[in-house]
């Protein structure tokens, strides 16, 4: 029922190669997402029939059954992870932020999850990045990856970046506080001028300080509940 559903092909559709070639891809992107990346599809293509009245098999012209041959193969996990590109961040510390999804490479990844399923390794792509926004490359981004099969059970992922500049704060104005001294906010903020640029820092010292005191409670413990704040940030050539 499931399958049917991720093929979503119903009695009646016209019979066409790319209809056979899109419904084997849902078929194999549904198994690779559980782990099973070897998965194999073939259609088998048979003439339909239907039972008259005397219980007789009729042919019925221009009409065929599809049976989806599936062999899973056996789930795959990944060995390790290549980097390229990355010269400023090394290997290990990228590694070590990929959470969900850890090599097997080195006995200290033993009890680790190892299996590779690409829906969660959409979540890691991002947790690769924010490393470098917490390390001010603002512009860091992955410019490609793919998975390259080993062994019959293992793969290695393979992940192209782009670096970037190194940013760092230089001057920080505030724009629109009558209410609160300039002085009083960059306390709040705790960043200074050479700091290193951190996006994830920023926002969490203006909104959302889990730990502390963050310039917007600052204004809604003081009555302004409707009190926005915009933060922009400009590149100095």
């Amino acid at each position: 029922k499931t399958l049917k559903e991720e093929v979503g092909l119903s009695k009646g559709m016209y019979i066409t190669p790319n209809l056979i070639n899109i419904s084997k891809e849902k078929v194999v992107k549904y198994y690779q997402n559980k782990g099973f990346y070897n998965v194999q599809v073939d259609v088998k293509r048979l003439q339909a029939y239907k039972r008259d009245a005397k219980d007789s098999l009729v042919v019925l012209p221009g009409q065929e059954n599809f049976d989806f041959i599936i062999n899973k193969g056996a789930k795959v996990k990944v060995q390790r992870f290549v980097f390229y590109g990355n010269s400023d961040i090394p290997d290990e510390d990228l590694r070590a932020s990929i959470k969900k999804i850890k090599g097997k490479e080195g006995k200290w990844q033993f009890w680790t999850k190892s299996k590779y399923i690409e829906s969660e390794f959409d979540e890691e792509r991002q947790h690769i990045i924010d490393i470098y926004l917490s390390k001010g490359y603002r512009d860091a981004r992955i410019i490609r990856d793919s998975v390259v099969l080993i062994s019959a059970d293992r793969i290695e992922v393979h992940i192209r970046l782009f670096e970037g500049h190194q940013y760092r704060y230089r001057n920080i104005t505030w724009k629109g506080n009558l209410k609160f001294r300039n002085g009083t906010l960059d306390t709040i903020l705790g960043i200074k001028r050479g700091d290193l640029f951190n996006q994830s820092l920023l926002r969490e010292r203006l909104f959302e300080n889990p730990g502390g005191f963050d310039v917007q409670t600052l204004y809604m413990d003081d009555g302004y509940l409707f009190f926005d704040m915009m933060p922009v940030e400009v590149v100095v050539s």
